[in-house]
């Protein structure tokens, strides 16, 4: 890494410290740059303000999501084991340290300031989730129910990230055991299911 990104990822890496701590409000560009172990000059070069730096962090959760495979229909496996498969590949991202960090900053600070988060919400209204692209083609191929695709797999995600990220996000509390979070997600399917297997 070049000196001038090495820096830059300083400068965000102690943004996040101050942001988690203290909130985006009460931060300071002082604070931060002593963090960083660089100079207000050089923390400016680089983020004109404290709102750039917060945007810089919000990008980073973005990208974060992005790059999350996008999962594609398979005709000769069931959309069960597919949907089961996808879930269970999704989880360590989600549960990563680095990413529970940023998803924290950020929330707390939605959570004071709702403009900040209508933001947010409006940068990225067109991101795909990792289930919308196997449930539309599912649809397609008369494996599910016709419906908004986007709907349906939001329904399915909010059902696993009510056991398996909020709480860990909110209140850092631990994972399930093994067994727990198959029960949670086997169950996450079977409701689904309920809902948008197609009429015989």
């Amino acid at each position: 890494m070049k000196l001038k990104d090495r820096k830059r990822q300083d400068i965000l890496d102690a943004a996040l410290v101050e942001f988690g701590e203290i909130g985006f409000a009460a931060a300071r560009i002082n604070r931060i740059a002593e963090l960083a172990s660089v100079s207000k000059r050089t923390l400016y070069n680089h983020f004109e303000s404290k709102e750039a730096l917060f945007d810089a962090i919000i990008d980073k959760l973005l990208a974060d999501a992005r790059c999350f495979q996008i999962a594609e229909h398979d005709p000769e496996t069931s959309i069960e084991s597919q949907l089961r498969k996808t879930a269970m590949a999704y989880l360590p991202f989600i549960e990563d340290s680095n990413h529970l960090a940023l998803a924290r900053v950020v929330t707390s600070e939605f959570i004071r300031n709702p403009k900040m988060s209508r933001r947010l919400f409006e940068r990225d209204r067109v991101r795909q989730g990792p289930f919308t692209n196997l449930i539309a083609e599912a649809m397609q191929a008369g494996k599910l129910k016709q419906a908004d695709a986007g709907y349906a797999a939001t329904q399915f995600m909010a059902s696993i990230k009510a056991f398996l990220y909020w709480p860990q996000l909110m209140a850092g509390t631990d994972l399930p055991s093994d067994e727990q979070i198959n029960k949670i997600i086997d169950d996450a399917v079977t409701m689904f299911m309920a809902l948008y297997k197609p009429d015989k």
